[in-house]
């Protein structure tokens, strides 16, 4: 019995009779017999009525003193005569008993429960048919047991009010049916739940913390806050609803797929207590109905859920899927210290990266779960069969999802006689597509409801964080756009290009077992080994193989690593395991530590060294070692590793490519691309440097543009090299004469621009391009443009007063 709610003074009123008045022991003089409801005798038939009776517990024997048949307070619908049936036994002939089971007295007077006790063969078979998913009943029981307050009547009300008018229902049947409905919708019965419910849930979309119950039928889709903020939240079944102390607890259902197969698991949330009357959405509410949304939102959100569902099943049952996500993500508290360590829920961070899902290897290698609540079946289908009984290879919606409630259902509480006539001849219509669609559940497959409530996020590997991050949201994910030939942006030979492109082509298009070491599992990988100053392209080198082979890039720098050799051992294999398991491009930054030549005075160096030469042995995919110091490695690598590179410097026409590429991807969008000409490529090209620092001096030049709000021109790279580069290597042959001619382009550019309000056009642009080409001689380098002579000796002031005092400096 709901503890907010005593029927007693129900009771006093409608039966009329007063509980402290009913003694047992006088009713031991009653005429009626005590009879034990195991002995109770079976009718043959029932009459179509609703019994009131109390019946007392007294040392084990049941007393039951009977009153009137129910009466309701309005007029009573036209029955037929009732059918005669054996007096065997009392009250076994009455098809429903309406009964008070008084327990125990008290000072205050007795204590008891009121149930509604459904005797009729007809009713039972109904209620079989018809209540199924209503767990609280026991309907293999006779009678079948409702409890007050008789929630699963109100859920059923509608269904009932239909059967009563159908055709197909028996005479009988619908005979029977007319005092349960009279029942149903009198003040003992759910008459107060109905008015409020229609009154302030379907009118005014609100609810009250009593009524939150009424908002949950059975195996209806609601929407839950999840903990990774999915827009569309969390979609769940709802199997039960109960009262517990201060909050509603729902159990819910929801689908969970663990790489190995999709699962139906149950788990537990709460409405806690609130006062007063709360709207029913998202921001009040922290699990709404999605059957009592607008109709064309239903329809929207329920393709977006399902939608989202199979994706979420499509990544998770895949062996790996690599993938770009953009959105929020929580990581773990510590990458260094506890690879696997528990998750930090304050570590929540932005990332647009690309990610990797792969739920055997988060299982199995890093032994992370998302896994919630316990495992109840392996789809919908299979768990519908388990607690219905059905046969387990072909299910139909009809027998077993067909009767869950919809909004019209509870809409007829209100309904007029034509109305209510009208859904009776229409009892066979199509269910609300936001319910369930009408088709076959099977076992074996999937159908749009598992889809609907799987889990809206998962865990990914994020590739640039290095690290296991969880409640990535599935409808953030999106294929990554690769960049059409990555090699064209790398600055090398263009035999040694070609070695490394028809390596790794053979390598990923490999066949298992055509080449094997002696000693089987040996020497399977791809080892690349880097090595030359910084800034020359070692990085790149992997991250164009990467990008042209489709691969995940798995980037690693020694000082991530931890020095105890046996840490060491264990973050190397699960590094190598992921990166063979994923076809992943690993790439080995500042491998120097773990392969310098050993000695006999450091042990420890020893250990770490001979750790990384046995993995790299057995290591089967691709690895790339970058390093500065090729002339303190230990000997023993060099058999182990099958393609050397050296890096030596940048040549002019490189960096002149470099400064293009850079410069480009900054003024992509920009109207003043017509100020870089080739001629300012090829000064900037003589500047003695290395990719890495020109990146990131145009990546400064930009930050400083867009600080001003201008489009990036070549005053403000100059005023990043000028700040950057010292004035030693700025006075060194090569770079002055490249500074003069900039200058020199920076002063011309800049006063076209000024007088013609806009950039350089057509003839403009071809006189601009007449300073000395970028293969100019070398004494040709140390002679000084006329134009700059002259500006020189017009008493002008310096070129680097001229240059800062044109961008207001």
């Amino acid at each position: 019995m709901d503890p907010q709610e005593s029927p007693l003074s129900e009771y006093d009123r409608i039966l009329g009779a007063s509980f402290t008045s009913l003694n047992p022991k006088e009713s031991a003089k009653d005429e009626t017999p005590k009879v034990e409801s195991s002995d109770r005798p079976k009718p043959v038939t029932w009459k179509p009525e609703l019994k009131k009776v109390v019946q007392y517990v007294e040392e084990g024997r049941e007393v039951v003193l009977g009153f009137e048949n129910f009466k309701p307070t309005r007029p009573a619908r036209k029955q037929e005569v009732p059918r005669e049936v054996p007096a065997d036994g009392p009250f076994s002939d009455s098809a429903m008993l309406l009964k008070a089971l008084v327990k125990h007295s008290t000072p205050r007077g007795p204590t008891f429960d009121l149930r509604l006790e459904i005797q009729s063969k007809a009713l039972r078979d109904l209620f079989r048919l018809h209540a199924k998913h209503y767990q609280e009943l026991n309907l293999n029981a006779n009678p079948i047991v409702v409890d007050y307050p008789f929630r699963s009547l109100f859920f059923l009300r509608g269904r009932l009010q239909i059967l009563a008018k159908d055709v197909d229902t028996p005479k009988e049947t619908k005979q029977e049916l007319i005092p349960l409905l009279d029942f149903i919708e009198e003040p003992l019965g759910v008459q107060r739940h109905i008015e409020e419910y229609d009154d302030l849930v379907l009118r005014q979309h609100k609810v009250t913390f009593r009524m939150l119950w009424s908002l949950f039928p059975p195996y209806s889709p609601v929407l839950a806050a999840d903990e990774g903020g999915c827009k569309l939240g969390m979609a769940y079944l709802v199997e039960s609803i109960s009262l517990s102390g201060g909050r509603w607890d729902l159990v819910l259902l929801h689908g969970h797929h663990n790489g190995s197969g999709f699962q139906i698991r149950r788990t537990t949330r709460s409405i806690p207590y609130f006062n007063g009357q709360r709207d029913i959405n998202r921001l009040q509410l922290p699990i709404v109905p999605l059957h009592l949304a607008r109709e064309n939102e239903q329809n929207v959100i329920y393709d977006a859920l399902v939608e989202r569902g199979k994706r979420y099943v499509k990544y998770c049952a895949a062996d790996t899927s690599f993938l770009r996500y953009q959105g929020r993500a929580t990581l773990r508290s510590s990458e260094n210290d506890a690879r696997l360590g528990a998750w930090d829920s304050t570590g929540v961070l932005e990332i647009d990266e690309r990610v990797v899902l792969d739920r055997t290897a988060q299982y199995r290698i890093a032994g992370f779960s998302d896994e919630s609540g316990d495992y109840v079946a392996a789809s919908l289908g299979a768990y519908f069969a388990s607690i219905l009984g059905e046969d387990r290879s072909s299910i139909g919606t009809e027998d077993l999802l067909d009767n869950l409630v919809t909004v019209e259902d509870l809409k007829l509480g209100n309904a007029t006689p034509e109305e209510k006539e009208q859904a009776g001849k229409s009892s066979s219509s199509a269910r609300p597509k936001e319910i369930v669609p009408n088709k076959v559940f099977r076992a074996a497959e999937l159908t749009d409801e598992d889809y609907l409530i799987c889990q809206c996020s998962t865990i990914a590997f994020a590739l640039d964080q290095k690290a296991w991050v969880r409640n990535v949201r599935i409808s953030q994910l999106e294929e990554i756009e690769w960049h059409g030939d990555p090699f064209s942006s790398l600055q090398f030979t263009d035999k040694a290009k070609m070695l490394v492109r028809q390596l790794v082509k053979g390598f990923t298009n490999r066949r298992e077992n055509v080449y094997d070491d002696i000693i089987k599992g040996k020497g399977k990988g791809l080892i690349f080994l880097l090595h030359g100053p910084p800034g020359l392209g070692k990085t790149l080198t992997a991250e164009s193989v990467a990008e042209s082979a489709k691969l995940p890039l798995y980037r690693v720098t020694t000082g991530e690593l931890s020095t105890d050799a046996r840490q060491l051992e264990s973050q190397l294999g699960d590094i190598f395991r992921l990166g063979a398991r994923w076809k992943a491009v690993v790439l080995l930054d500042e491998a120097d530590v773990l392969m310098s030549r050993r000695n006999v005075n450091d042990l420890h160096r020893n250990a770490i060294v001979a750790v990384f030469l046995r993995l790299l042995e057995y290591y089967r995919g691709m690895l790339f070692l970058t390093t500065n110091r090729l002339d303190d490695f230990d000997e023993a690598f060099y058999s182990r590793i099958h393609v050397t590179l050296e890096y030596g410097a940048l040549t002019r026409p490189w960096r002149t490519n470099i400064w293009r590429e850079h410069v480009g991807l900054a003024t992509a969008r920009s109207t003043a691309r017509g100020l870089w000409t080739d001629d300012v490529f090829a000064a900037l090209g003589e500047i003695d440097t290395n990719g890495r620092d020109i990146k990131n001096y145009t990546r400064t030049a930009y930050a400083f543009a867009q600080a001003t709000d201008e489009d990036l021109a070549l005053e403000h790279l100059l005023v990043v090299l000028t700040n950057n580069l010292s004035k030693a290597r700025r006075e060194n042959t090569s770079n002055r004469s490249a500074f003069r001619k900039l200058e020199w382009l920076e002063r011309e550019l800049g006063a076209r621009k000024s007088s013609d309000g806009g950039t350089p056009q057509g003839e403009e642009v071809k006189r601009l391009e007449t300073v000395p080409a970028v293969e100019a001689r070398e004494e040709e380098e140390r002679v000084v443009p006329n134009r700059l002579r002259d500006l020189r000796r017009g008493g002008g002031g310096s070129v680097e007063m001229v240059r800062r005092s044109s961008i207001g400096w």
